[in-house]
């Protein structure tokens, strides 16, 4: 038997045993994980009050990707009210937040973001509707850009027309990766608000890689070339480095590892080092240096997982 046809044995029996209540209409939609699903809508009205968390997730991206997120109305209040919750009951670590909220921090005011998986995209929208900051930046989900659905309600809350896609979404990923790329244009184009996407993105939006400069943690789209080194310097000074600083002062409870993402800070700002020091301001070059450093070494990470990224370190410091 396969894993499929066991998930529909199992399905079947539920649907037997316990039909009507919101475990089977939850999984059922979540084997049949169709865009519209009645079994979904079911769940929804019947939400349990000790519902799993990653359970709510699951539902949040159900109800994000129908456009429910961009509107208003009882869908609106449910989504709202679900990541209110997630956030109350701990499920997104410090980590992940803070980290997240610093990309947000360095984006100018109006400006797109563009992200891809819960780490990036959950803990951004659950700041702006649990925490109610950076509420001007509009956030966007890069995978459900081949839904019609989706893409009309982003483009309804920009206020403009709706974008139209040169390709059919057959389910082919190079179609839908030429489709989020040509929306990406098309929101630039049609809202003059910059648009900015996560570094993990660059290689499905290689039709544009000429058109991406890296500013701090992220990636910034831009059709005419432009002095992203100088717009760099005033970004990572709007960086809250604080917290790297500081103990761990909760366990994770759902998730585990996520201490990680202090490396991203390496990653993406290493190379700065670097600049400063070609610039003269060796200052700046010392103070960068001792906060990437800091980012890795006051963590609970394995040895070798910090020795790797502080001898990566190392290259941009010489």
């Amino acid at each position: 038997m396969t894993p499929a046809d066991s998930s529909e044995y199992v399905i079947n029996r539920m649907a037997q045993a316990i039909p009507g209540t919101f475990t089977y209409n939850y999984c059922r939609y979540w084997v049949d994980h169709g865009q519209h699903s009645d079994f979904a809508e079911r769940a929804l009205d019947m939400i349990p009050a000790d519902i799993d968390p990653a359970t709510v997730d699951g539902l949040m991206g159900y109800l994000w990707r129908s456009g429910a997120a961009e509107g208003k109305g009882k869908r609106a209040q449910l989504f709202d009210e679900l990541l209110t919750r997630q956030y109350h009951h701990a499920y997104y670590p410090d980590y992940v937040l803070r980290y997240s909220y610093n990309q947000l921090e360095g984006l100018p005011e109006n400006a797109i973001y563009i992200g891809r998986g819960d780490m990036d995209l959950f803990p951004k929208i659950m700041m702006q509707r649990a925490m109610h900051v950076h509420q001007d930046k509009m956030i966007v989900v890069s995978s459900f850009l081949c839904i019609k659905a989706y893409t009309d309600s982003i483009c309804k809350k920009l206020g403009i027309a709706p974008y139209t896609p040169s390709l059919d979404p057959v389910g082919s990923s190079a179609n839908d990766d030429i489709n989020a790329v040509e929306f990406i244009k098309y929101l630039s184009q049609k809202t003059g608000r910059p648009v900015y996407c996560e570094p993990s993105l660059a290689d499905s939006y290689r039709l544009i890689a000429n058109s991406l400069y890296r500013e701090g943690l992220l990636l910034k789209y831009s059709p005419v070339p432009y002095d992203n080194w100088a717009a760099a310097k005033k970004v990572i000074h709007k960086y809250h480095y604080e917290y790297l600083y500081l103990p761990k002062f909760r366990p994770e409870t759902y998730w585990k590892g996520s201490e990680v993402i202090q490396a991203n800070y390496v990653v993406m700002l290493a190379e700065y080092i670097k600049k400063y020091k070609q610039m003269g301001n060796t200052a700046k070059a010392d103070w960068l240096k001792q906060i990437l450093e800091t980012s890795v070494v006051n963590t609970q990470l394995p040895e070798s997982t910090k020795a790797t990224y502080l001898e990566y370190l190392k290259q941009f410091c010489q």
